[in-house]
């Protein structure tokens, strides 16, 4: 899975407000008939689309939790603001939802940069926030490698999920040989490469073959020779799923036919369109919600409901916003109190909530422990799901 990146800049005005700010948010008991939620959600601006799957996975998961009784006997509220998908708003809306709304977890933002800047909030107001879809590896640490207490997600690191393809390949596809190509000087390309890379080796396989190509690039041909001259037994593409589909195109019309590993989500339309059905056979992506997850039962459900709402299929963006309401819930259903710092105690020790992404735990650093998915494709279209366990 993997979004546009949003570069935020002028980060430093953005927080201005921690100076004369209430420290005392999380000690406060959550008064009033409902269990309020905030939603800090990118509804318009580029990450509008996004935004829009992550609101309807939430309220999918509040409207079935509602439907049987809610939790600790409240029903659950849902407050959701569009923080137009500007650092200043998501920061104000982020504050505003804490310290004004009194809500008791807040889901979101979207993007990476958008939900890194409410972090030191969350800390601040001492109430959680929960991401699903912020997955850089370091995502929830700060710049000196501390965790942020009060962050939490859903979603598997990018590293998380580059070192589980690692093991598929090694497991699965018994690979000891690989090419490892990405996009040159991309932070998300790079942390999929590299924690392939490392995993593969740790395995005992060996990369051969590693290259670069600058984001934007038109012409792959160069790697087809490089296939040709070292062959090995599976490619690993870090890069967006357009520029992996273009690479794959190339790659299977010049005749090399090896199993295709790659991070991008290449059963989205767009890239199914770029590389054509034919070139998409023995491609494998790796994923964190798939309908073909017929063994998992929270997973068929949201499915079912989610079309029954929407008349449409989820994405992942979908399903991980379903299991960070799921989160809450356990955290809040937990807490000894109704407090967000007894909300963020149980959250820290989560153990085997049943998701649609599949059953996870929060570990060390407050990072997911759960299955990955890989997804198989065939002429382009999905055929099998595989848990990777971490």
């Amino acid at each position: 899975m993997r979004r546009p990146m949003l570069l935020v800049t002028g980060l430093l005005t953005g927080l201005a407000w921690l100076t004369g700010c209430d420290s005392t948010v999380g000690t406060q008991q959550h008064l009033g008939d409902t269990v309020r939620l905030g939603v800090n959600v990118e509804q318009s601006g580029d990450l509008a689309s996004y935004g829009d799957s992550m609101t309807k996975g939430i309220q999918v998961a509040v409207d079935q939790a509602n439907s049987s009784g809610g939790v600790r006997g409240r029903q659950i509220q849902l407050i959701t603001m569009d923080n137009q998908g500007n650092s200043g708003k998501a920061v104000a809306t982020a504050t505003t939802l804490m310290s004004q709304q009194r809500a008791l977890s807040v889901i979101g933002p979207v993007s990476d940069g958008l939900f890194a800047l409410t972090l030191p909030v969350a800390d601040h107001q001492q109430i959680p926030v929960i991401s699903g879809s912020a997955c850089d590896a370091n995502r929830l640490n700060d710049e000196n490698g501390k965790v942020y207490q009060f962050g939490f997600r859903t979603c598997l690191g990018l590293d998380q999920q580059g070192a589980a393809m690692a093991t598929f390949a090694h497991s699965n596809l018994a690979a000891s040989t690989a090419a490892v190509f990405r996009t040159a000087d991309t932070g998300f390309a790079n942390e999929f490469a590299d924690a392939f890379t490392d995993a593969f080796t740790a395995d005992g396989g060996t990369v051969s073959v590693q290259d670069a190509f600058p984001a934007g690039e038109t012409d792959y041909s160069r790697f087809v020779d490089i296939m040709r001259s070292s062959p090995t037994d599976v490619v690993y593409v870090a890069a967006q799923a357009s520029e992996a589909a273009s690479l794959i195109r190339t790659l299977r019309e010049a005749g090399i036919d090896n199993p295709i590993l790659t991070s991008g989500d290449m059963n989205a339309p767009a890239a199914s369109e770029i590389a054509g059905p034919d070139a998409l056979n023995r491609v494998y992506f790796v994923s964190q919600f798939s309908a073909l997850d017929t063994d998992n039962a929270v997973a068929q459900n949201f499915l079912n409901a989610y079309r029954q709402a929407y008349g449409a299929d989820p994405d992942t963006h979908a399903a991980m916003a379903y299991d960070a309401i799921l989160l809450a819930i356990y955290g809040i259903d937990r807490a000894d109190e109704l407090t967000g710092i007894n909300v963020q105690r149980a959250l820290a020790t989560a153990r085997n909530i049943d998701g649609a992404g599949g059953k996870f735990s929060i570990g060390q650093g407050h990072q997911v422990v759960k299955d990955a998915l890989v997804v198989e494709l065939a002429d382009g279209a999905p055929v099998s799901v595989t848990h990777v366990a971490p």
